[in-house]
């Protein structure tokens, strides 16, 4: 194109309105539905031209219309170029890429299509502009929505990831306000004598610290409009006075005409009077028919209100809310004045005011009264809605320098004054992480870090202050009950959501000041079956495990430090029969368990210098014996009460708990030297040593089971303790393997009076009962819990829903075990990051079922499952029918059954009905007992 033609181009998209082309240049033409029509083709100077100069007008000047001389074109392109590019920069200086996948719109947004608190303003806020050229993003997700989301980064200059806690950014006159209120609601809260709810629910103490704040700016005239606009308790209130001709809102003539003439027709039930003569161009508030622009729209107004009041009651929203046409015959086109007249056609009895209050609840037998109304929207309600970004320029809102709070202003400054009351202040959100697991601050000036479950170790974008660590560190003590101070500077805490924190104040033990790490707790415990989808154990380990836990083996989880021992341990605490009592043991609280029938004992430290009154896992050890436990676990082994422990597993109490040790060898050394000093002769009490550990697996780090190992015998000759590996992890292809037979299997199978078909056989249910739990994703704690202690009730049942498919439609019933806290709050199950099977580890859950399919479930496919409520009682049962045995010491408490054994009857027919009868017991096999093939009748044949 030549500049001439480039220079008419120009022109011609600078032109003027182009609705409609005549020259003979438009070649195409399209008309939109509810649009003009469009011409797609070149415009030229002489188009332009043509379709503006008149005939007797002389030629048009181009300079005039371009505002530079038709000489200067490629200059003028050459400047715009250069000024595009220079704007481009800055913008990719100024602003965060985003990339082309992530729709900011949706993410800005709650289920209601509101903006949210924290937004795209705030993302660019947080990140300092010199570090935006070089971040580019990997993940974003909310934590805390709609107040808090975190943006995870890599930065190619440092080359390592980023952790970005965004929250609503305060200006410098936010941040004063927001220090003043907080001193004013501490004293306000301290002598406040009905608001104060320190001992009461997350949400009431979140009501107390918004009622006291909004009084706090009502008093200081700082905000004065009520959250949202007039609440609907207000607006009802307006329509009160209106009705009765009391108040400000009778002072609205045209709001007031229009209110009474709908009582009068819901009064007499007629069809006319003033408000069908307005609906008919008729008077109404002026003569000839007309109606004022003011009277108009206080109409409409009127319409509104009572839409809003009366919706709920009357029905859509729809329909004509001017009141000009609804003749309140058709429903479906009823406006909002019919609405609301309907609405108080409730009682003919009741005078319009009685009904309106019926709209309030404001009855004799309803005591609620309006400003009742309010308060609960106050403490209850849902964020304030945003309509539209509310979030503006921080120098356009400090140069205004306006009296008053915005809606905006006010819920950002209600947001972190809770998080900061009753929250966990600045790094609340990362609190709310689920992904991440531990939170750790080193000392002054330096950043938060969390560790990521899939990125690791994190820098982030959180600092502290010298002082305010300082405060943090002691709130945090103060809230777990503990105190800390320069004389005792270092505490072991458990926070108030259950998560374990380690403190340290000052620089007494610390060369770089206050510190602390906060191990986070998950609310809903992990499970078996996500042990197995992350491969931590393969199905064979978790079905030997249940196996030995439900058979009274005693199990110590040994590994380095985050390598998954307590998880693992409140993970296999769902094999222990719900019949059982189970006391733990521990100095901070991390053991979490189902079973209701549960003592959870936590040390306690002296109170004075001379160490009296001191209560230390000795002494609750020594309680626990007296309290008649049938499992003990104990959270953590880390020196003499250790010693205790397996005096405790020699009188035969089975024993759980974890220790800090790299290897079976690791193990027996420290807890046969000092300070633990067991005895070798007593440490084959010990039946198993799960070895855990954090490792790599195609660079990604994981948490494997190494191995476990069987303790076995001591052997005084040699003066050693022998031990046997039966499960293996072969790090090359990331497989587990049976090294060889298991001596603990074959003790189970003596002491139950079990044929080896019949072990066999109970290994392989207990597989097959994961595996189903594993291929239809039925990995939610209520589903895997309800699923293993009914099977442990009532084998049969589980194995004939499993056979026909029907598990899933009975879980509901399962969750009714009393004897387990089955019953999970969903809000709390949707925050575990539970994970999906491996390809690997779905493909063998396939392979169980299909050999269950030809083998176990052809026993139970097409009969019909007993009520599960039949297997759960079966289970209380079985523990009320339990007697107890005390030896001569008066120590050691055994149960013995009165009646049949609790599985008794199933182990009757499987065994020949003798439940005693094993490999070598005399006599046949019940007639009725199904015979499979498999020994389950009791024949070695």
């Amino acid at each position: 194109m030549s500049t001439d033609d480039a220079d008419d181009a120009a022109v011609g998209n600078a032109g003027g309105p182009t609705d409609d082309v005549d020259g003979a240049t438009a070649v195409e033409e399209s008309t939109a539905d509810d649009g003009p029509r469009v011409a797609k083709d070149e415009y030229t100077w002489a188009d332009f031209e043509a379709e503006y100069r008149g005939e007797d007008e002389e030629a048009l000047d181009p300079a005039d219309y371009l505002g530079f001389e038709r000489d200067d074109v490629d200059g003028v392109l050459a400047a715009g170029g250069d000024a595009a590019a220079v704007i481009e920069s800055v913008v990719d200086e100024r602003t965060l890429d985003v990339e082309s996948d992530v729709d900011e719109d949706a993410f800005f947004s709650d289920v209601h299509g509101n903006t949210t608190m924290a937004n795209r303003y705030d993302l660019e806020k947080a990140v300092a502009p010199a570090k935006k050229t070089h971040f580019s993003e990997v993940e974003r997700y909310w934590v805390n929505k709609p107040y808090a989301f975190v943006v995870l980064f890599h930065s190619e200059k440092e080359n390592e990831m980023k952790y970005y806690l965004v929250e609503p950014y305060r200006n410098a006159v936010e941040d004063d306000l927001q220090e003043f209120l907080t001193g004013k609601l501490r004293t306000a809260i301290k002598y406040s004598s009905g608001d104060v709810a320190a001992e009461g629910t997350m949400d009431e103490r979140r009501a107390v610290i918004e009622r006291q704040t909004r009084d706090l700016l009502e008093r200081y005239d700082i905000y004065a409009e009520t959250r949202g606009g007039p609440s609907a308790a207000e607006r009802l209130r307006e329509l009160v006075e209106t009705l009765t001709g009391q108040g400000e809102a009778a002072d609205d003539v045209p709001v007031t005409e229009r209110l009474r003439s709908l009582v009068d027709r819901g009064t007499d039930g007629s069809s006319g009077g003033a408000n069908d003569e307005a609906n008919n161009g008729g008077p109404s508030g002026s003569e000839g028919g007309e109606t004022s622009d003011g009277e108009a729209e206080a109409n409409e107004e009127a319409g509104e209100d009572a839409s809003d009041a009366a919706g709920s009651d009357a029905g859509s929203n729809g329909g004509d809310e001017g009141g000009t046409g609804a003749t309140g015959t058709d429903v479906d086109s009823r406006s909002a004045a019919d609405r609301l007249r309907d609405a108080l056609d409730g009682d003919e009895d009741a005078s319009p005011l009685e009904r309106v209050k019926g709209l309030l609840g404001g009855g004799e037998d309803d005591e609620t009264s309006v400003e009742d109304a309010d308060e609960a929207e106050t403490e209850s309600g849902p964020p304030t809605a945003l309509d539209g970004i509310a979030a503006r320029p921080e120098p356009a809102v400090l140069a205004e320098d306006t009296d008053t709070l915005t809606q905006y202003q006010v819920e950002k400054l209600l947001y972190y004054l809770k998080r900061d009351f009753i929250g966990y202040e600045r790094i609340d959100g990362i609190k709310h992480d689920v992904n991440v697991e531990d939170i750790s601050c080193d000392g002054y000036n330096s950043p938060v870090f969390a560790y990521h479950s899939d990125y690791e170790q994190l820098i982030t974008n959180v600092y502290h202050g010298k002082e305010s660590l300082d405060d943090f560190v002691v709130k945090l003590a103060q809230r777990s009950g503990k105190g800390i101070s320069k004389r005792q500077p270092q505490v072991d805490a458990t926070l108030p959501d259950g998560s374990r924190a380690q403190l340290t104040l000052g620089q007494e033990v610390s060369d770089h000041g206050t510190n602390y790490t906060i191990r986070q707790f998950k609310d809903v415990p992990f499970t078996p079956v996500d042990l197995i989808n992350w491969k931590t154990f393969s199905l064979e380990e978790m079905a030997f495990l249940w196996l030995c836990i439900e058979n009274n083996k005693s199990l110590i989880f040994a590994g380095g430090t985050a390598s998954g021992k307590t998880t693992s341990l409140n993970a296999v605490s769902l094999f222990i029969p719900s019949n059982a009592k189970i006391v733990s043991i521990e100095d901070t609280r991390e053991v979490e368990l189902p079973q209701r029938n549960w003592v959870a004992s936590v040390t306690r430290p002296s109170f004075g210098e001379d160490e009296k009154g001191d209560i230390d896992e000795f002494d609750l050890l020594e309680a626990a014996l007296r309290q008649r436990p049938d499992y003990i676990v104990m959270g953590e082994v880390r020196g003499e009460e250790g010693r205790t422990l397996f005096q405790v597993m020699s009188t035969g109490h089975t024993t759980y708990t974890t220790f800090h040790a790299d290897n079976v060898g690791e193990v027996l050394k420290r807890f046969t030297t000092e300070p633990i000093n067991v005895s070798k002769t007593l440490f084959t009490a010990l039946d198993l040593v799960s070895i855990q550990a954090q490792t790599r697996v195609n660079g990604r780090k994981v948490r494997r089971n190494r191995n476990i190992t069987e303790i076995n015998r001591y052997d005084a000759e040699n003066d050693e303790i022998n031990v046997s590996d039966v499960f293996q992890w072969e790090p090359e292809g990331d497989e587990f393997r049976q090294l060889t037979d298991s001596n603990t299997l074959d003790e189970i199978q003596f002491d139950r009076g079990w044929s080896r078909e019949r072990l066999e056989r109970e290994i392989f249910e207990r597989q097959v009962v994961l595996a189903y739990l594993v291929r239809n994703g039925l990995s939610e704690y209520t589903e895997v819990a309800a699923t293993l202690q009914a099977y442990i009730a009532d084998p049969d049942t589980i194995l004939t829903l499993l056979a026909n498919d029907a598990l899933t439609e009975s879980l509901a019933d399962l969750r009714g075990m009393e004897s387990v806290l089955i019953d999970v709050d969903p809000e709390k199950e949707e925050m575990v990051p539970r994970p999906d099977p491996t390809e690997d580890v779905y493909e063998e859950a396939g392979e169980l079922l299909e050999r269950a399919e030809g083998t176990l479930f052809e026993e139970y496919r097409g009969e019909e499952a007993p009520d599960i409520s039949f297997a759960l009682s079966e289970a209380a049962a079985s523990a009320a029918d339990q007697d107890v045995v005390v030896d001569d010491s008066g120590e050691t408490p055994t149960i013995e059954a009165a009646g049949e054994d609790a599985e008794g009857s199933r182990d009757a027919e499987a065994d020949g009905g003798d439940p005693s009868a094993g490999d070598d017991a005399p006599g046949d096999a019940s007639d009725d007992a199904p015979d499979d093939g498999t020994g389950r009748t009791g024949s070695d044949e």
